[in-house]
């Protein structure tokens, strides 16, 4: 399922980068490491149909609440 995000999310003008992760400890733990042009760019990612859809389909299989951490470069 979050394996359908890649290309989606890859083929957006404002994305610099789009993987994801999968934890070597617990492989039910994944991570999404992206690269945006600005905040407004992700913010639009964010209300993207392909965004909304993956939100709708994992709600019931996912154990938490998505933990979702914004950064920028230092």
């Amino acid at each position: 399922m979050l394996v359908a995000l890649i290309p989606p999310s890859r083929r957006e003008i404002a994305c610099y980068q789009y993987d994801l992760l999968q934890s070597s400890a617990d492989p039910r733990e994944f991570s999404l490491v992206e690269r945006w042009d600005g905040e407004p760019a992700l913010d639009q990612h964010a209300k993207s149909d392909h965004v909304a859809k993956a939100g709708t389909l994992m709600a019931d299989l996912v154990e938490a609440p998505p933990d979702i951490r914004r950064y920028r470069p230092v």
